[in-house]
């Protein structure tokens, strides 16, 4: 026997059940975190280790495996003092034996930015894997965002480094 939405309560409830079905449907993908498993950096350009092709690919557990750091600093995007964790882009450019000048840096929004190589040897930019102890998601700037120390430095987080932040990163380019 099939059931007929004729009344107006099994009407709203058909209403609710499908309305409630659809946001998550819509909410789902964007609350995804990065599985340890999943690529989320490749890095290419002037590097001696990538893989056959070139390009040498990340995943978040193989970040991890570098070396974690961890600090606080404040930032334009945020609202107070946040505790970074990720791995130290110098730790990562050593590992992939980057011969550059320069890093580009791009975001999954083709975003991108220039960073002199010597900013990873004279501050500790990380690629920032986690904030306050929570992943970050696509939605807060993750799975990747490469954050200055911008405390530590006089002059740092009101200079022309801020541009350098690029969150929700994906590739980056050594030239």
């Amino acid at each position: 026997m099939f059931m007929t939405f004729r009344t107006p309560f099994l009407k709203t409830i058909r209403f609710a059940v499908v309305s409630i079905f659809t946001a998550l449907l819509c909410i789902a993908p964007a609350t995804i975190e990065a599985q340890d498993d999943a690529v989320i950096l490749t890095v290419d350009g002037k590097i001696d280790h990538g893989g056959d092709d070139g390009k040498a690919r990340f995943t978040l557990a193989e970040l991890k495996a570098i070396g974690v750091t961890t600090y606080k600093t404040s930032s334009h995007w945020t609202d107070g003092v946040m505790t970074y964790e990720g791995v130290l882009v110098r730790s990562l450019m050593e590992k992939l034996g980057a011969r550059g000048t320069t890093v580009t840096a791009r975001a999954i929004d083709e975003y991108f930015s220039e960073i002199p190589m010597q900013d990873f040897m004279d501050y500790d930019v990380i690629l920032a894997f986690a904030m306050n102890g929570k992943p970050l998601s696509r939605r807060d700037k993750g799975p990747l965002w490469v954050v200055y120390p911008w405390d530590a430095h006089e002059g740092l987080k009101h200079g022309p480094k801020t541009v350098h932040a690029v969150w929700q990163l994906e590739r980056m380019t050594v030239h």
